[in-house]
Formats: C-alpha cells, sequence, structure tokens
C-alpha cells in the first residue's frame, strides 16, 4: 500500500485484496477467513476485496467437490466474508446475492458491494 501510494495512486484508488488461494493451502485459507476482521481492522482505510467463490479450500471441505457444486460453500463463506467486515465479494453465481443481502439486513450496519462475476457458468 505504501509503495502503491508513493507512486502517486490515490488512496481512495486503493481496494485491498488477501489474496484467497493464492499461494496459500486450504488450512491458510480457512484461517485467513476466520480472522479475516482482523486484517480488516488492520486497514480500516482501504476498502477490502474478498473472492472467496468456488475456491479449492471450499472444495476441500466439501469432500473435492466440482467447481459447479461449490455454490452453498461460495454463499457460507462470502457471507462470513461480509459479516468479517469484506467491503466487496466476488462470485460466479449470482444467487449467492441473496445470501449477502440477508446478512447484510441481519447487520443493517454493513453495506456490501456485489461482484458478480459476468459469464461464469452458473450465471445469467
Amino acid at each position: 500500500i505504501h509503495d502503491a501510494m508513493e507512486s502517486g495512486i490515490p488512496r481512495w484508488d486503493i481496494i485491498v485484496d488477501p489474496g484467497f488461494g493464492f499461494a496459500k493451502d486450504s488450512g491458510h485459507n480457512v484461517e485467513l477467513l476466520k480472522t479475516l476482521d482482523l486484517f480488516k481492522d488492520e486497514l480500516r482505510d482501504f476498502p477490502v476485496l474478498t473472492g472467496t467463490s468456488r475456491k479449492a479450500f471450499i472444495g476441500k471441505i466439501l469432500n473435492d467437490a466440482l467447481p459447479k457444486d461449490r455454490d452453498f460453500g461460495t454463499a457460507a463463506a462470502v457471507t462470513l466474508c461480509a459479516a468479517l467486515g469484506s467491503n466487496i465479494v466476488r462470485f460466479h453465481n449470482p444467487r449467492v446475492a441473496d445470501a449477502v443481502s440477508v446478512t447484510e439486513e441481519v447487520l443493517k450496519n454493513q453495506k456490501v458491494v456485489l461482484a458478480p462475476l459476468k459469464g461464469a457458468p452458473g450465471s445469467n
């Protein structure tokens, strides 16, 4: 973040992504999800984007489910991300937005930007 700002990128143009699935095993991803609120607290001045949709760690939790069969697991991970402070959640299946809407209603104080991937299998 410091390097980005030093190179002239304005603070308001920076979004932080903890990188679910990148150079992490399933245990690392689960631990990151469990502690996302701490990550968010450290970076409270920046919006956090999370992309847990259909990731391998969800497949592992769901007994090696194929990516197309991970939407319910994705909905659980995405709602946890929203509840733990993610400002932007990315997912493949637009129906996952329903789960986030319920989370937002319960939390009331937190608005989450929904970012379904266009053209992904399971999306319209």
